[in-house]
């Protein structure tokens, strides 16, 4: 009985530590994160407060003023959640259920694939650290992604954990959030994004080592629209196929 209340005693700060060790910095607000965001261009007003002009200050990459929830169309949204994580409204920032199905895959020896939730990737997103590294143990990190994850969703509401990871991911390297993704590669507003153009957004963000396939998800979008020559936005045409088979090509 002795050695195991001391077996006991040992093992709780050993726990403690792990966790510890595991945990990341505090967990911001929504606020906080949303007061942190500045954008790549400076923007020369009139007296009335319209732009005039712009000018890039930050090379690293290229962000737009930050995008409200309401301001993104829906379409877009439901894509992305589709894509990335379909249970998003029902789990509270871990899907189980996918992260048991990758591991099996695992198991059996077949490729397994992503079970990061959109809350997870959002801990990455605010903690570099969590991203995925050739050199960083993978068990350890997911086990710290999974921690802040379920962080985030007790401080923030599905809302904002959802606008603030379109708002904070990457797109083609350099372009971040989806103002300057949806400007950027369609010459439009984000609310004014359709279901083709949805499909290809939500092919995967982080684009930069996969432009052969951007660029084939891209041509499949051109085969539902064109451009005008005057305003650089994609017209509607009479009609075209359906996002899933946009993004089953892709």
């Amino acid at each position: 009985m002795t050695r195991r209340v001391a077996i006991f005693s040992l093992a709780i700060p050993a726990v403690a530590a792990l966790l510890l060790a595991m945990s990341g910095p505090p967990t911001p607000t929504f606020a906080e994160v949303r007061a942190r965001w500045r954008p790549s261009e400076a923007q020369l007003l009139d007296r009335n407060g319209d732009p005039i002009d712009e000018l890039r200050i930050d090379a690293h990459g290229r962000r737009f003023a930050w995008t409200p929830l309401d301001e993104i169309s829906p379409a877009l949204a439901q894509a992305i959640l589709t894509a990335e994580d379909h249970r998003f409204w029902s789990h509270r920032g871990v899907d189980f259920i996918a992260l048991a199905a990758s591991a099996a895959r695992a198991v059996v020896g077949r490729r397994s694939r992503g079970a990061s939730t959109i809350t997870m990737q959002l801990a990455s997103l605010l903690d570099p650290s969590l991203e995925r590294t050739s050199t960083h143990n993978t068990i350890i990190r997911k086990f710290r992604q999974i921690i802040a994850a379920l962080a985030i969703e007790r401080r923030w509401s599905k809302p904002e954990i959802l606008e603030a990871y379109l708002n904070l991911v990457t797109y083609r390297g350099e372009l971040q959030g989806i103002g300057a993704a949806s400007r950027v590669m369609f010459g439009k507003a984000p609310h004014g994004i359709d279901s083709a153009e949805a499909a290809v957004l939500a092919a995967r963000p982080e684009l930069a080592p996969r432009d052969f396939v951007f660029s084939l998800a891209f041509f499949f979008a051109s085969l539902v629209g064109h451009r005008s020559p005057h305003s650089g936005r994609c017209m509607r045409p009479r009609s075209q196929p359906s996002p899933t088979a946009i993004a089953t090509a892709v």
